[in-house]
């Protein structure tokens, strides 16, 4: 009797496994089918509806995968360029804000996509004139692209262009000249 009952427990542990993998995959085959259908109506001037797209993509991967998953961080990064794309800065900020400290906890604090998040975070904050936030963001995009990829990669000059137009806003010419001259070296 007990042989059966171990087969009858192994079988329905297996069916279990079975399902959760099922459903991830599942999951991940809508989250792709949605982000995919968001970009197609973004790209087609469909904003509106691309964002509600998106936010469900969102939600999708927020309920199949957890809210800390790179699907996650994808997604956040897509609406907030969304957002940013449309002006709507404001609705961004708190995308790029989740995605960064996501991006800080899944991948190596050096990878490329973070910096990209702080990138844009930082040029949410200065477009909202949140200068100090918007600094901050920059040199640590800055210092990420430069470690990740080289000092002369043409992310990192597209990261001391939006720094140097940071410092002159604030009036801090000689430090941007000082960045306009280093992007002209490279």
């Amino acid at each position: 009797m007990k042989k059966k009952q171990i087969i009858a427990f192994v079988s329905l542990s297996l069916l279990f496994v079975a399902a959760q993998v099922f459903e991830k995959v599942t999951t991940g085959a809508e989250w792709r089918m949605l982000t995919e259908q968001s970009m197609v109506l973004y790209r087609a001037g469909r904003y509106e509806q691309a964002i509600e797209v998106a936010e469900l993509a969102l939600s999708t991967a927020e309920k199949g995968f957890g809210a800390n998953h790179l699907n996650v961080f994808t997604s956040l990064n897509m609406l907030g360029l969304m957002y940013c794309e449309n002006g709507r800065f404001a609705d961004a900020e708190p995308h790029y804000r989740r995605a960064v400290a996501i991006g800080e906890n899944l991948r190596d604090s050096d990878h490329a996509d973070l910096a990209g998040s702080f990138n844009m975070l930082g040029i949410v904050y200065h477009e909202l004139n949140h200068y100090s936030q918007a600094e901050i963001c920059y040199k640590r995009a800055l210092a990420i692209k430069e470690k990740a990829l080289g000092v002369t990669d043409p992310g990192v000059v597209s990261v001391l262009k939006a720094l140097a137009v940071l410092y002159r806003d604030t009036h801090r010419i000689e430090e941007a000249k000082a960045l306009e001259e280093r992007v002209e070296n490279i």
